[in-house]
Formats: structure tokens, sequence, C-alpha cells
């Protein structure tokens, strides 16, 4: 095993702990986690901003925004607050449009669009993730939908890479990634399928077979569109990784880019599923 793949490797299974104890021990563990990778996230996010020039952005300011989103979701989601928890994020929205007026910066507009993206595109979709273990009973944490989240996108990320390197012939988006393939693509939710089937057995009253399957595939089509949109950025950027805080992996986006748009869908999904439950 060479260094790069043993560096990997290593930082891939302490992510994996991390995260995963992070879900596993409690909803506020759940919450600590989540948190501190939404602001980890917002922050990457607003670096490769400044490094392209395209802002001039307060990192740690709207960093502790991304934190205070998913804490205010999740206050909600587990039935602490009412929707009254959400006045705190329109004091952050006002602070932030404010703020403009006196840091004489050169093009608050450019600061004003690219803070509400990063708050959007990076720290919504985690704070969206927090009604995910709340599944189908308020203030009930099930640890078992988060995990379950995770590890189908885990494994469908395996699964894409094994079969696109030994089948991969057709490119899946070539302008944005030509290394992804449809063969790929196809082992990644072959294999999240058969993932969604174990969890069925070993957890049969979290979710119907169905349901589960459908939540598989939800998760996978649309992890694969944040995978790609995250390269769509980079690719504009023009650089390869999103940050250095995981070695041999890259960045935060990196790791989550295919959670910003599976988590919002998944909940999306659970929630039409939930509706559809006899009352």
């Amino acid at each position: 095993m060479n260094k790069t793949l043993l560096k990997r490797t290593i930082t891939g299974l302490i992510f994996v702990a991390v995260l995963g104890s992070g879900i596993l021990y409690d909803s506020y563990s759940f919450l600590l986690i989540t948190s501190i990778i939404a602001a980890a996230g917002v922050w990457e996010f607003y670096s490769l901003i400044e490094k392209a020039g395209r802002a001039n952005i307060s990192k740690a300011t709207h960093a502790f925004g991304g934190f205070l989103l998913v804490v205010t979701f999740f206050l909600h989601a587990c039935g602490r607050f009412g929707m009254e928890i959400f006045l705190v994020l329109i004091v952050y929205f006002l602070y932030t449009i404010i703020s403009e007026l006196y840091l004489k910066k050169a093009d608050p507009l450019q600061n004003w669009a690219y803070i509400m993206l990063g708050q959007i595109y990076v720290a919504l979709p985690l704070a969206v993730l927090c009604y995910l273990p709340f599944f189908p009973a308020e203030g009930n944490y099930n640890k078992v939908l988060p995990f379950a989240f995770f590890v189908i996108i885990w494994i469908s990320d395996s699964g894409a890479y094994i079969a696109g390197s030994t089948f991969g012939r057709h490119p899946l988006f070539k302008r944005i990634s030509p290394k992804k393939s449809w063969e790929g693509s196809l082992g990644g939710t072959c294999m999240s399928v058969v993932t969604a089937l174990i969890f069925a057995h070993y957890f049969p009253h979290t979710l119907s077979t169905a349901a589960w399957i459908g939540m598989a595939l939800i998760t996978t089509v649309f992890g694969t569109l944040g995978d790609l949109s995250e390269s769509l950025l980079k690719r504009t950027i023009g650089i390869k990784d999103s940050g250095k805080i995981l070695p041999g992996h890259g960045g935060i986006l990196d790791r989550f880019d295919s959670v910003l748009l599976a988590a919002p869908a998944c909940v999306l999904y659970l929630a039409a599923v939930n509706a559809m439950l006899p009352k």
C-alpha cells in the first residue's frame, strides 16, 4: 500500500468513526457533529470564493451563521420550540444585510450574494438533515435513518467507483466530470438498493421495504447530482480540491458534496412517505 492510499484509508476510517459515533450516540452528539460540519463547510466555501477574488466575506461571522442555522432547525425538528425559533435566523439575516452599510467593502452586492449562496448551498441542506432522525415521530430521536442515509451514500460512492473503474465506458457528464460513467452510476445505484434491503431486513418497523428502496434511489440520484454540482463549482473556480482538512480526501465540501443535495431530497421524500401513512 503506497503512502497516499494509506493516508486516504486512515483518514477515511477516522472520518467514518467520528461521524458514525456522532449519529449513533444521541441526538445532541448528532447536532454537534452536524453543526460543526456546517460551520466548517461554510468557512471553506467562503475561503474558495475569497481566493477566486469574487467577494470579501467575514468567514468567522458567517461560519457561525451556518452553525446557527443547523441549531435552529434541529431545535424545531425535535419539538423543543415552535416556529418562533426561526426569529433567530431573521435577526441573522437582518444583520447580514445591514452590516454591509458599515463595513465599507468594495462590492457589497457581491458579498450579499455569496454570503447567501454559502448558507443556502452548504448550511441549509445540513440544517434540513436535522429533520431526518425525527421521522415519523416528532421528538423521538431515530438514529437508524441518518445512519442509513450516510451508509447508503458511502456504499453508493464505493460501488460507483469500483464499477466505473472496472466497466466504465460511457461518460455520465463529460463536461463537468469526465471520469464519472453511466456504468459507475448504475453500479452505485445497485449497491445502494442492496444496502437498503439489508436495512429493511433489520429495521422493518422504521420503513417498509418499498420505502427503504425509494430512500436509496432518491439518495443515490441526488447524491450524484450533488457531486456533479460541487465539481461544477470547483471547475468554475479552477481548483482540484475544496480544501486540505482531510488528508487524502480534500476538504469538507469534497466529502459532503453528495449530502448537500441528497439530504433535502431525502427529507422531502420521507415527509411524503409519512404523509401517506394511515393516521
